[in-house]
């Protein structure tokens, strides 16, 4: 696929180490793009997990389009 969307990066993820957190690594080492949602309170621990393969964007359509397209465009020259 091009693309996990993932519900958030929460609780059970930042705190147990379950939840999703096994999709969200899965994805991250297939080198797939993830878009997802994470509450300020768990930056922290998604930045221990992810650190340094996530960028932070604004949650509108605008930023996500804008984000998806520089991927996207990433890929396909990676692919030439």
């Amino acid at each position: 696929c091009d693309l996990v969307v993932l519900s958030k990066f929460g609780k059970f993820e930042a705190e147990n180490g379950s939840g999703l957190l096994p999709a969200f690594g899965d994805a991250i080492a297939a080198g797939t793009p993830v878009l997802t949602s994470v509450a300020p309170k768990f930056m922290t621990a998604w930045a221990k997990f992810a650190d340094p393969y996530y960028v932070l964007i604004a949650a509108d359509r605008q930023a996500i389009e804008v984000w998806w397209a520089e991927v996207f465009a990433a890929a396909l020259a990676a692919k030439q």
